[in-house]
Protein backbone atom coordinates (compact mmCIF):
# COMPACT_ATOMS: atom_id res chain seq x y z
CA UNK A 1 0.00 0.00 0.00
CA UNK A 2 1.51 3.23 -0.71
CA UNK A 3 2.37 6.21 1.59
CA UNK A 4 -0.45 8.49 -0.24
CA UNK A 5 -3.06 5.88 0.46
CA UNK A 6 -1.71 5.96 4.12
CA UNK A 7 -1.85 9.56 4.86
CA UNK A 8 -5.27 9.75 3.19
CA UNK A 9 -6.81 7.54 5.30
CA UNK A 10 -5.15 9.21 8.39
CA UNK A 11 -6.35 12.66 7.52
CA UNK A 12 -10.30 11.04 6.67
CA UNK A 13 -9.91 9.12 10.35
CA UNK A 14 -8.76 12.19 12.02
CA UNK A 15 -11.49 14.45 10.39
CA UNK A 16 -11.46 18.05 12.00
CA UNK A 17 -14.20 19.49 10.37
CA UNK A 18 -16.28 16.34 11.85
CA UNK A 19 -14.45 17.47 15.06
CA UNK A 20 -16.04 20.95 14.67
CA UNK A 21 -19.53 20.00 13.91
CA UNK A 22 -19.84 17.52 16.70
CA UNK A 23 -18.28 19.66 19.41
CA UNK A 24 -19.61 23.29 18.92
CA UNK A 25 -19.73 24.37 22.60
CA UNK A 26 -15.93 24.19 22.44
CA UNK A 27 -13.44 26.49 21.67
CA UNK A 28 -10.86 26.06 18.73
CA UNK A 29 -8.29 25.47 21.46
CA UNK A 30 -9.86 22.72 23.16
CA UNK A 31 -10.20 21.35 19.95
CA UNK A 32 -6.87 21.80 19.28
CA UNK A 33 -6.16 19.86 22.68
CA UNK A 34 -8.15 17.05 21.56
CA UNK A 35 -6.74 16.47 18.65
CA UNK A 36 -3.05 16.62 20.01
CA UNK A 37 -4.20 14.36 22.94
CA UNK A 38 -5.67 11.45 20.11
CA UNK A 39 -2.65 11.96 17.95
CA UNK A 40 -0.25 11.03 20.75
CA UNK A 41 -2.54 8.10 21.50
CA UNK A 42 -2.61 6.84 17.49
CA UNK A 43 1.08 6.87 17.77
CA UNK A 44 1.34 5.30 20.70
CA UNK A 45 -1.23 2.60 19.35
CA UNK A 46 0.75 2.61 16.00
CA UNK A 47 4.19 2.06 17.73
CA UNK A 48 2.85 -1.03 20.34
CA UNK A 49 1.05 -2.79 17.63
CA UNK A 50 3.25 -4.99 16.19
CA UNK A 51 4.61 -6.18 19.64
CA UNK A 52 0.85 -6.77 20.16
CA UNK A 53 0.02 -8.08 17.58
CA UNK A 54 3.49 -10.45 18.34
CA UNK A 55 1.92 -11.40 21.68
CA UNK A 56 -1.33 -12.71 20.22
CA UNK A 57 0.06 -14.17 17.57
CA UNK A 58 -1.77 -12.69 14.64
CA UNK A 59 -0.41 -12.01 11.30
CA UNK A 60 -0.15 -8.48 10.25
CA UNK A 61 -2.22 -9.44 7.16
CA UNK A 62 -5.04 -11.14 9.15
CA UNK A 63 -5.19 -7.93 11.36
CA UNK A 64 -4.72 -5.98 8.02
CA UNK A 65 -8.11 -7.71 6.96
CA UNK A 66 -9.76 -6.97 10.20
CA UNK A 67 -8.64 -3.47 10.32
CA UNK A 68 -9.64 -2.88 7.19
CA UNK A 69 -13.32 -4.30 7.70
CA UNK A 70 -13.86 -2.23 11.01
CA UNK A 71 -12.57 1.16 8.83
CA UNK A 72 -15.12 0.36 6.12
CA UNK A 73 -17.99 -0.17 8.40
CA UNK A 74 -17.43 2.84 10.47
CA UNK A 75 -17.68 4.64 7.01
CA UNK A 76 -21.09 2.84 5.82
CA UNK A 77 -22.33 3.91 8.80
CA UNK A 78 -21.40 7.13 8.72
CA UNK A 79 -22.20 7.62 5.33
CA UNK A 80 -25.58 6.64 5.92
CA UNK A 81 -26.45 8.59 9.51
CA UNK A 82 -24.44 11.91 8.78
CA UNK A 83 -22.81 13.85 11.29
CA UNK A 84 -24.93 12.62 14.56
CA UNK A 85 -25.97 15.36 16.68
CA UNK A 86 -23.39 17.78 18.75
CA UNK A 87 -21.81 17.26 21.61
CA UNK A 88 -23.38 20.71 23.53
CA UNK A 89 -24.04 19.40 27.29
CA UNK A 90 -20.79 18.97 28.80
CA UNK A 91 -18.80 20.92 31.58
CA UNK A 92 -16.15 23.63 30.56
CA UNK A 93 -13.61 22.30 32.18
CA UNK A 94 -13.15 18.63 29.89
CA UNK A 95 -14.54 19.60 27.24
CA UNK A 96 -10.97 19.31 25.69
CA UNK A 97 -10.75 15.84 26.16
CA UNK A 98 -14.66 15.01 26.70
CA UNK A 99 -15.83 14.80 23.96
CA UNK A 100 -13.52 15.92 21.75
CA UNK A 101 -10.62 13.94 22.23
CA UNK A 102 -13.12 10.69 23.11
CA UNK A 103 -15.20 10.16 21.68
CA UNK A 104 -15.64 12.38 18.61
CA UNK A 105 -11.71 12.51 17.63
CA UNK A 106 -10.28 9.15 18.87
CA UNK A 107 -12.42 6.52 16.66
CA UNK A 108 -12.62 2.87 15.82
CA UNK A 109 -11.09 3.33 12.40
CA UNK A 110 -8.45 5.42 13.88
CA UNK A 111 -6.96 3.26 15.83
CA UNK A 112 -7.40 0.17 13.78
CA UNK A 113 -5.93 2.23 10.68
CA UNK A 114 -2.91 3.65 13.30
CA UNK A 115 -2.31 0.03 14.08
CA UNK A 116 -2.20 -1.29 10.68
CA UNK A 117 -0.40 1.28 8.62
CA UNK A 118 2.39 0.86 12.50
CA UNK A 119 3.22 -2.47 11.50
CA UNK A 120 3.69 -2.58 8.12
CA UNK A 121 5.00 0.99 7.49
CA UNK A 122 5.75 2.85 10.64
CA UNK A 123 7.42 5.70 8.88
CA UNK A 124 4.60 6.39 6.36
CA UNK A 125 1.92 5.97 9.47
CA UNK A 126 3.61 8.45 11.66
CA UNK A 127 3.99 10.55 8.69
CA UNK A 128 0.49 10.20 7.77
CA UNK A 129 -0.32 11.30 11.54
CA UNK A 130 1.84 14.09 11.14
CA UNK A 131 -0.44 15.59 8.34
CA UNK A 132 -3.75 14.22 9.58
CA UNK A 133 -2.43 16.59 12.76
CA UNK A 134 -2.18 19.49 10.59
CA UNK A 135 -5.24 19.43 8.66
CA UNK A 136 -7.23 19.07 11.52
CA UNK A 137 -5.86 21.63 13.49
CA UNK A 138 -6.42 24.05 10.88
CA UNK A 139 -9.78 22.96 10.24
CA UNK A 140 -10.66 22.14 14.23
CA UNK A 141 -10.52 26.35 13.95
CA UNK A 142 -14.00 26.53 11.76
CA UNK A 143 -17.19 27.72 12.94
CA UNK A 144 -20.08 24.99 12.11
CA UNK A 145 -23.01 25.47 13.79
CA UNK A 146 -26.30 26.91 12.69
CA UNK A 147 -26.71 27.07 9.21
CA UNK A 148 -23.38 25.72 8.57
CA UNK A 149 -23.52 22.88 9.72
CA UNK A 150 -24.96 21.14 6.34
CA UNK A 151 -21.03 21.94 5.33
CA UNK A 152 -20.15 19.50 7.85
CA UNK A 153 -22.65 17.41 7.59
CA UNK A 154 -21.92 17.54 3.79
CA UNK A 155 -18.06 16.60 4.09
CA UNK A 156 -18.94 13.76 7.33
CA UNK A 157 -20.49 12.00 4.19
CA UNK A 158 -17.47 12.63 1.54
CA UNK A 159 -15.29 11.62 4.24
CA UNK A 160 -17.06 8.51 5.05
CA UNK A 161 -17.57 7.63 1.73
CA UNK A 162 -13.34 8.11 0.95
CA UNK A 163 -12.64 6.22 4.27
CA UNK A 164 -15.32 3.18 2.82
CA UNK A 165 -12.76 2.84 0.11
CA UNK A 166 -9.40 3.55 1.77
CA UNK A 167 -11.04 0.09 4.21
CA UNK A 168 -11.90 -1.85 1.26
CA UNK A 169 -8.20 -1.21 -0.01
CA UNK A 170 -7.01 -2.25 3.34
CA UNK A 171 -9.04 -5.04 3.28
CA UNK A 172 -7.73 -6.23 -0.33
CA UNK A 173 -4.26 -5.69 0.66
CA UNK A 174 -5.07 -8.06 3.24
CA UNK A 175 -6.15 -10.85 0.92
CA UNK A 176 -3.35 -9.90 -1.54
CA UNK A 177 -1.15 -10.56 0.96
CA UNK A 178 -1.83 -13.93 2.98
Amino acid sequence: MSAWVTILGMVLALDGLRISTLTPAATPTQRSVGVVAVAAAAVVVALVAEPLLDAGDVSPETFRIGAGLVVAAVGVVRLMIGVGRPYDEVSESTRGLVPVAFPVALTPELIAWSASRGVDALGAALTGLAVAVVVALLTVRLDLSGDRRRLGDGWVRLAAAGITIVGVVLVIDGIRSV
